[in-house]
């Protein structure tokens, strides 16, 4: 079987809510291996626990994660 690797995360979006809540945005998955076209959008859940987000986390610090 095919294994998901993330590679990376490449963007996020928040629901219209306010106050903006980190953990009910979604966050825009790249795919080790598969191209651009087919990165998925994930909540928060799938990936709080990534080395990935960190790395996002410190190239995106006005995040607040």
């Amino acid at each position: 079987s095919m294994e998901y690797v993330v590679d990376s995360i490449v963007a996020h979006r928040f629901s219209s809510e306010f106050p903006l809540d980190i953990t009910k945005a979604k966050f825009r998955v790249h795919w080790k291996g598969y191209e651009d076209s087919e990165d998925t959008w994930e909540d928060w859940n799938t990936v709080k626990d990534l080395k990935a987000l960190d790395e996002y986390g410190r190239e995106n610090p006005d995040v607040r994660l």
